[in-house]
């Protein structure tokens, strides 16, 4: 069986789906399929060299096809980005409409990429599977970039109702994302939840002795480190974690890093400096093959999002966190999956996304009991690769198409 696949990303670029794409790839062809995939040369989180990737890369015996198409620049302007992801679904369409293939796949990112291949399966007469990473329009609504009553709003309801429809397979990453989207998927044999994956032989914990970001950044090993990583953007709520940072200065020992890229980076820095902070540091995002490091360094990891944003997946870095060992405090919604795994698997501590006292309050509390500590990370680390291996989730994927090669 022949597999289009139409990317917004992939390696070198640093972003989550990047690994989700090179491990599939790898399971689909070590599976007998053959797999061409189409993504633009890389410009996100990227230095020179990485940014010269070759136009076409033959893979695995001719199995796996990799094209890069040109693009301008990605830039961290909405508008700018949004008219390059549209100049990216106009090329796709054409690609996808004179390629040889049996089945059509993407993820949500741009949101427009699930109309596209729906509408190509219904011309071509071939099948569809679309991943739903976030749930769209939800998302511009809960960030705060148009309203219900937008034309906006109106036409990105109306094309989410056409990429339900037009798919013949909806894979949705968590049990949170089936529940907010079931009543709007009129054919519900179409849904799939598969959870999204995590390298678990990469994230594994590294001592502090071997670890060589502590002297990278010159931080005291004998602290206790809540360490926040990812977007540094409206949705995560990072003000919280200075919040708590600000109102943590009596633990004398405590010290929050934070690891981040995104568009309020310089902001939350110059807020530090400006408040005169020396129990938090922010630093840039390391790469991915340094993502286990950045997590071996905290005792506890942080989740966090904004009232609101947490409704309809599991965030990604939880696995990372979990994989690597380590313990978890959140700030996020309540009844979500988050929130069920963390209490009832006993992986750290849950508080309300509202909540910002009982999030201050148990960061002291983990930190004066280390054997509570101690007892999550026992758990931690099994939770997640009995959860969250490659080889679990991409079974799935692998019947999925199965199912349409019959």
């Amino acid at each position: 069986m022949r597999i289009l696949i139409l990317s917004a990303y992939y390696f070198p670029e640093q972003v989550a789906s990047t690994y989700l794409m090179t491990s599939l790839n790898e399971h689909l062809v070590s599976n007998g399929y053959n797999v061409k995939f189409i993504t633009p040369k890389p410009t996100r989180n990227v230095n020179s060299i990485n940014s010269k990737s070759k136009h076409k890369e033959v893979l695995f015996e001719g199995k796996l096809i990799i094209k890069r198409i040109w693009l301008p620049k990605e830039h961290n302007n909405k508008i700018l980005r949004a008219l390059r992801y549209l100049l990216m679904n106009f090329i796709y369409f054409f690609i996808g409409l004179f390629s040889k293939t049996d089945v059509l796949f993407s993820m949500s990112t741009p949101p427009t990429q699930g109309i596209l291949i729906g509408l190509l399966s219904k011309l071509k007469r071939i099948k569809s599977v679309y991943n739903i990473q976030d749930v769209f329009p939800d998302s511009l609504l809960h960030s705060g970039l148009t309203s219900k009553n937008s034309i906006i709003f109106k036409l990105s309801k109306y094309i989410e109702k056409k990429t339900y429809r037009y798919n013949d397979k909806l894979i949705l990453i968590s049990t949170d994302m089936e529940k907010n989207l079931r009543n709007r998927i009129n054919n519900k044999s179409k849904i799939h939840v598969i959870s999204n994956w995590v390298d678990i032989n990469h994230f594994t914990y590294i001592s502090r002795i071997e670890n060589p970001l502590f002297n990278k950044y010159s931080i005291d090993k004998s602290k206790f480190i809540f360490l926040y990583a990812g977007s540094l953007g409206e949705a995560q709520n990072i003000d919280l974690i200075i919040e708590s940072a600000e109102k943590s200065k009596h633990l004398d020992n405590v010290l929050f890093l934070i690891f981040g890229f995104g568009n309020k980076v310089n902001e939350f820095s110059s807020l530090v400096l400006e408040k005169k902070m020396a129990n938090i540091l922010i630093f840039p995002a390391e790469p991915y093959e340094n993502a286990n490091l950045v997590y071996s360094m905290a005792d506890v990891g942080l989740v966090t999002c904004k009232k609101g944003f947490g409704q309809t997946s599991l965030p990604s870095k939880t696995m990372s966190i979990l994989s690597t060992g380590c313990p978890i405090l959140a700030s996020f919604d309540n009844n979500t999956e988050l929130e069920e795994i963390i209490i009832n698997y006993k992986l750290g501590v849950f508080t309300s996304a509202d909540d910002s006292d009982s999030f201050i309050k148990s960061i002291e509390l983990l930190y004066n009991n280390r054997l509570l500590v101690q007892q999550f990370k026992g758990n931690t680390r099994n939770f997640a690769v009995e959860n969250f291996s490659p080889d679990i989730q991409i079974e799935k994927y692998i019947r999925i198409f199965e199912d349409l090669r019959r």
